[in-house]
């Protein structure tokens, strides 16, 4: 059965230990290379949409609506109706 299949062999992948100013500059370094290989018109685009995405209101309140447990939001729904 399924207990019997042997394991694949699994990679001795250790991440290294980097020092914030080693990861800031290999981060720095990857960004570099990700913008030569698209180009820097398609990462200005990327950048125009995710700037987007994240400067509208509704868009992150409706995030959160949903991301909320939905008895609270029910409650907090009623609360404010019958507050009027």
């Amino acid at each position: 059965m399924f207990w019997n299949k042997k394991k694949k062999a699994q990679k001795n992948k250790t991440p290294e230990k980097l020092s914030g100013e080693a990861l800031r500059t290999q981060a720095m370094d990857n960004a570099r290379q990700a913008k030569e290989h698209l180009g820097d018109e398609t990462v200005q685009k990327i950048a125009a949409i995710m700037a987007k995405k994240n400067s509208n209101p509704m868009a992150r309140a409706k995030a959160q609506i949903q991301k909320a447990d939905s008895g609270k939001v029910i409650d907090s729904i009623l609360y404010l109706r019958d507050e009027e």
